[in-house]
């Protein structure tokens, strides 16, 4: 028991010592913007960046939108656009995000380059996020979750305010400090309850758990006179088991077959 108590004990304390790097560098090594200045200027189709094609959106609601991805785009250093369609010939919504971003030479440090754009598939009824360049890495991960949180929206025919959630989810999976927030959150509470199980295993009361054929048995009630087994014979039998089944498969989420994109389709509105 003495041994399980220092086994239990270290295992904690490496546990413990493993966190201290993450939170270093969290703590000192905020996101470092893609670039400082825009190296394609001279290379971009239009300065617009919301495009109402399936006309849902008021003209003041397009400038609020243009005016809000541009600032978002600014503060956390990619290219943001916002799409909406009805065309019955996007048989792809994935495709068709691809190719208006790199046709528009969208892109923050340069053509093509890092940026998000999401649409509204009205034909479809889906929206779509697409990530671009180093916002693959940073923002892959959430693009099914920013497309949730608008769904609501989305299904109510807010479609302003559907966008506006993916600006504001956006800002908030960019934002280094609220990956470190929820990292404060989660640790102490994983310490505490790992340190409550420790100290309930190290002052657990000695318990003999020694358990054998007699532990069962009253020597005063039962007398054990003969034991004998015989040998009747052997059944064998055996059947034939053929292979065969299907295997299905369902998701969200597609690729460009590259790194650097990668999108995700959201429910049906």
């Amino acid at each position: 028991m003495k041994s399980f108590r220092i086994t239990m004990s270290v295992i904690y304390g490496v546990l413990l010592l493993l966190t201290i790097p993450a939170l270093i560098k969290l703590t000192s090594s905020p996101q470092e913007p893609v670039s400082s200045v825009r190296n394609n200027k001279n290379l971009i189709v239009t300065e617009q960046r919301v495009f109402d094609d399936a006309d849902i959106l008021s003209d003041s609601e397009e400038k609020a939108l243009e005016k809000k991805a541009k600032e978002l785009a600014k503060k956390r250093s990619l290219d943001i656009v916002l799409v909406t369609v009805n065309d019955e010939n996007v048989n792809s919504p994935v495709d068709y995000t691809r190719n208006f971003y790199y046709t528009h030479d969208f892109g923050y440090e340069d053509s093509k380059g890092t940026g998000v754009l999401y649409m509204i598939d009205m034909y479809n009824r889906v929206p779509v996020a697409s990530t671009f360049g180093k916002a693959n890495q940073s923002m892959g991960n959430a693009r099914d979750s920013i497309l949730e949180a608008s769904h609501d929206d989305l299904a109510s025919g807010d479609y302003y305010d559907a966008f506006d959630v993916m600006l504001d989810e956006t800002d908030k999976t960019l934002n280094p400090a609220s990956a470190l927030g929820k990292i404060l959150i989660v640790l102490p509470v994983s310490l505490v309850g790992a340190g409550i199980i420790l100290l309930m295993l190290l002052f657990k009361p000695n318990v003999n758990t020694d358990v054998n054929a007699n532990t069962y048995l009253d020597a005063d009630q039962y007398d054990l006179v003969e034991e004998k087994d015989n040998y009747i014979n052997t059944i064998r039998t055996s059947r034939t088991i053929s292979a065969g089944g299907s295997t299905g498969s369902s998701g969200r989420s597609g690729g460009g077959g590259s790194s650097s994109f990668g999108s995700s389709v959201g429910r049906k509105f």
